[in-house]
């Protein structure tokens, strides 16, 4: 209990502080070459508004986080993929649901809010054996990062699987 309660907080805390970030000028809005796409139970949704991932150093508990960002332009629908990682979130790499053997945090999770502005997540596979997340990190430099996405996004009481999220992609500003 003591495990999803830390992860939930950590989790909720991370959510609130990288989407309350002021937005530099260096930011996308609005258009552009950077997105994030995906297909929600086979319905493809695109979202080119502020398109962007912002990395942190979590070195109070030995982790790095990179939360990848995009909004559709009435702000209504978002999807946010939050990855950790105890070493830097680097091309290459995928990340899974699982969680990590050095926090009590899995390594990826999905927070998506669909155009009833209701929120849903990954969640936990302690919560829901069937949640699921996977994010592949393609590409990254220090300007941009590629890579695609899929996860279940559980129902609010998480007891069953709302939106199967397939073929996500991102190719994001990095915003310092």
């Amino acid at each position: 209990m003591k495990r999803t309660f830390a992860y939930f907080v950590f989790f909720a805390f991370a959510l609130i502080s990288f989407s309350a970030c002021k937005k530099d000028s260096g930011s996308i809005s609005g258009g552009g070459d950077y997105y994030m796409k995906f297909k929600r139970d086979g319905k493809e949704i695109k979202m080119t508004y502020t398109p962007q991932a912002l990395f942190a150093d979590v070195s109070s508990i030995g982790l790095y986080n990179g939360t990848f960002e995009a909004f559709t332009s009435d702000g209504k629908t978002t999807m946010i993929l939050i990855i950790y990682d105890p070493s830097p979130v680097a091309a290459g790499k995928t990340y899974t649901q699982d969680y990590l053997s050095t926090a009590s945090l899995p390594q990826a999770q999905l927070a998506y809010t669909d155009e009833t502005t209701t929120g849903y997540s990954s969640g936990s596979t302690i919560l829901n054996p069937d949640a699921s997340t996977t994010v592949s990190i393609s590409d990254r430099t220090d300007t941009y990062i590629k890579g695609t996405f899929s996860g279940k996004l559980l129902t609010s009481d998480y007891k069953g699987i709302k939106y199967n999220i397939t073929d996500g992609e991102f190719y994001l500003k990095i915003v310092k």
